[in-house]
């Protein structure tokens, strides 16, 4: 399920329908706190992340989406 979540936040964040944090942990199912951690880890992985108040949304200020696959080396 992490990994779904993961996938799910980078959905909401590309189409821009986060909502603020209260909003985002109710939409998830988690808890805000995690929000705010797997938003850290986000951009830990170098996800050009923040919040836009004017969308009330969190949003990518470069186009682009998380890839997570395995690739298998020959």
């Amino acid at each position: 399920t992490y990994i779904e979540r993961i996938k799910h936040l980078d959905c909401l964040i590309r189409f821009q329908n986060t909502g603020n944090p209260s909003k985002l942990a109710r939409k998830m199912r988690i808890s805000e706190r995690m929000v705010y951690k797997y938003i850290s880890l986000l951009k830990e992985m170098g996800a050009p992340v923040e919040f836009s108040k004017e969308l009330d949304s969190y949003v990518y200020i470069e186009k682009g989406e998380f890839k997570i696959e395995f690739y298998k080396k020959n």
